[in-house]
């Protein structure tokens, strides 16, 4: 099979699964080249700590229950032993871990996240949500061209953050852009 063949198939492959989550046990993805689909390593991680950043939040500020949650994560259908708090905590941890090596961030990984976050704020699908394989492989497949660029030199990014934050005039905090 060629190349192009292979491709085309894998495309065929992710356009016919439904759009959701599907769990990865912590052992899965402790390998810093862990990815899914196409995606470059440092992208999935990216994702993958924004995504659960989310499901963590919304659990810890009771959003939703425990077995709530453990149901949308799909944990007892993929064997998964854990309380989804523990689950979510133990994928952060190694995804910021990942992305502290990764990309040589040491201490300043939270400061690039927020650069990076403050950056994609405005990147908006017109699939929201997702239907469709499809349209979330798109998406993640604009992200990583976006951010492609922006991971190029990252201590760089923090550090022209941590200036232009710093040179700024204190203003008025809002939670909400207005």
């Amino acid at each position: 099979m060629s190349p192009t063949e292979a491709q085309a198939h894998l495309e065929d492959y992710y356009a016919q699964l439904p759009a959701g989550y599907y769990p990865k046990k912590l052992a899965e993805v402790s390998s810093p080249a862990h990815t899914v689909r196409e995606l470059k390593p440092y992208i999935y991680r990216v994702l993958s700590f924004i995504q659960h950043s989310l499901f963590y939040c919304i659990l810890a500020s009771g959003g939703v229950s425990e077995q709530k949650m453990a149901t949308t994560l799909q944990l007892n259908a993929y064997k998964i032993n854990l309380p989804p708090e523990q689950f979510l905590r133990d994928l952060l941890v190694q995804s910021w871990k990942s992305l502290q090596n990764t990309l040589d961030l040491k201490g300043d990984c939270y400061i690039f996240m927020h650069a990076l976050i403050d950056t994609f704020a405005n990147l908006i699908t017109s699939s929201s949500p997702f239907t469709s394989s499809t349209e979330r492989n798109k998406w993640e497949q604009d992200f990583e061209t976006i951010a492609s660029g922006y991971l190029v030199k990252p201590i760089e990014i923090v550090h022209n953050y941590k200036l232009s934050v710093y040179s700024q005039k204190p203003r008025k905090f809002y939670l909400f852009h207005r």
